[in-house]
């Protein structure tokens, strides 16, 4: 082979060999890169830290927003329903400068629907912000870039959250803000894979005191399908209101509908070390399970862990988490559990503990 030749191969194997592209950084204030614990630092993550005021969310906020009272015929396929909150969205569509606050956004058919720059506010007293096949069905492909999500007013007694996702569709969204929940934050109960990229999550299972949120526990993320998540800060910090429930986790793989992969890389996981108000068991009310009854007690003090996982009756899970910073749960740091006769494979590499700027081996104890 000639010269020539050795380096035109060479140049295809880079090409063909290359990771696929992730979205660039935000802007990076130095005032917090200042604050940052040194594990920040030692994983190149200053970019993610800043996630907390800066990078993530809509990317013009005074932008001129269409609704759906307003703008429905700039809509395909859509249609606002007679009660002026359910609003369908049955057609492909690439959105822009949308603002659904205080409507329930429903996915129908099989679509793809492209969101930039759009706000979601969960409603105070019933339903979601956001729902794929949950009416007529289908299954319904997302992608939501530079977004909002303000769940702070989401406070009822039941129920999954803000985000609910059924169906075989994908389910993704890069940038995207959230802020704190009274319950998980996503629900992606379907089979369709869930990706996450450059995004801030606030804490969950934080409301009303006294409300006891029915449900045995909550997770800002909990998933059935394959996942892939990067370059996230999960943050439990600086909630001003106490959790009213139990939450077990940031992320919660569950393999009930068949075997998944997970894969988490370059993100943060900031625990509490605040004094934890769970409530005592008889503080839960009538629509709490008997797992959350059991073990309410044993959540107090802060997060169990950072992550959890569960093989069960739908398969084994494969979980990976490279690259990231994770502060120590109460009880550790990463929790799996095997049932049926599954199990869940965990592979670790180059992480930190966030509070002592340690690194953390394969095990993550």
């Amino acid at each position: 082979m000639t010269a020539a030749g050795a380096i035109a191969l060479m140049a295809f194997a880079v090409t063909i060999l290359a990771p696929p592209s992730v979205p660039s950084p935000p802007a990076v204030l130095s005032a917090e890169i200042a604050a940052a614990p040194k594990a920040i630092a030692a994983l190149g993550l200053e970019a993610v830290w800043a996630l907390q005021s800066t990078g993530a969310g809509l990317a013009d906020p005074h932008a001129v927003f269409n609704t759906p009272v307003r703008h429905a015929q700039g809509c395909n396929g859509c249609r606002l329903d007679a009660n002026g909150v359910d609003f369908y969205i049955t057609g492909a569509n690439n959105l822009k400068n949308w603002d659904f606050s205080n409507f329930e956004v429903l996915l129908d058919g099989d679509i793809t629907v492209h969101c930039t720059n759009c706000r979601f506010k969960a409603r105070p007293d019933k339903g979601f912000a956001l729902g794929a096949g949950q009416s007529a069905g289908g299954n319904p492909n997302w992608k939501c870039v530079h977004c909002y999500v303000d769940a702070t007013a989401y406070d009822v007694p039941a129920g999954e959250g803000p985000i609910k996702w059924t169906g075989s569709g994908d389910e993704e969204w890069d940038y995207t803000y959230w802020s704190d929940s009274s319950r998980d934050h996503i629900q992606h109960s379907g089979t369709g894979s869930l990706i996450i990229s450059w995004n801030y999550f606030g804490a969950v299972c934080i409301g009303t005191p006294g409300r006891g949120h029915g449900g045995a526990h909550c997770e800002n993320i909990h998933i059935y399908a394959p996942t892939y998540i990067d370059h996230t800060f999960f943050d439990y910090r600086h909630t001003a209101r106490r959790e009213t429930a139990p939450i077990t986790s940031f992320v919660f793989p569950q393999a009930n509908l068949g075997p998944i992969t997970v894969k988490i890389d370059s993100s943060i996981f900031a625990g509490t070390s605040e004094p934890s108000t769970v409530p005592k068991c008889h503080d839960l009310d009538a629509a709490a399970t008997a797992d959350a009854s059991r073990h309410c007690s044993d959540y107090s003090g802060g997060l169990p862990w950072m992550i959890q996982t569960a093989a069960g009756k739908g398969g084994d899970i494969s979980f990976t988490l490279t690259n990231s910073a994770l502060s120590r749960g109460k009880a550790g740091f990463v929790a799996s559990s095997d049932g049926d006769g599954h199990r869940t494979a965990i592979s670790a590499s180059g992480n930190y503990n966030l509070d002592s700027g340690a690194p953390l081996g394969a095990r993550l104890p």
